[in-house]
């Protein structure tokens, strides 16, 4: 009988990741986007400056944010199970 070699890959994604990305991406832009929209009312693209609004918002964020940041390793730790 031949051994079938499996690799299990456990991915850790920290609880401080997921609220920043509630906090920023969904709640953030969501609120950029309707303010955005009740300040443009008078504007012809309004609907197109708001979603660029709330799509560029996050990613001006993360760049702001994590500038000090020390730089994260691309390649996660490779945990390998043999039985």
């Amino acid at each position: 009988m031949s051994r079938i070699r499996r690799e299990i890959i456990i991915v850790v994604v920290p609880i401080s990741t997921i609220r920043e990305f509630i906090a920023v991406d969904i709640i953030g832009s969501t609120t950029f986007y309707y303010l955005l929209k009740l300040a443009l009312k008078k504007l012809v693209l309004v609907e197109p400056i708001a979603i660029a609004g709330s799509i560029v918002l996050p990613l001006v964020y993360k760049k702001i944010a994590h500038r000090s940041a020390a730089p994260r390793s691309s390649v996660p730790p490779r945990i390998s199970l043999q039985g």
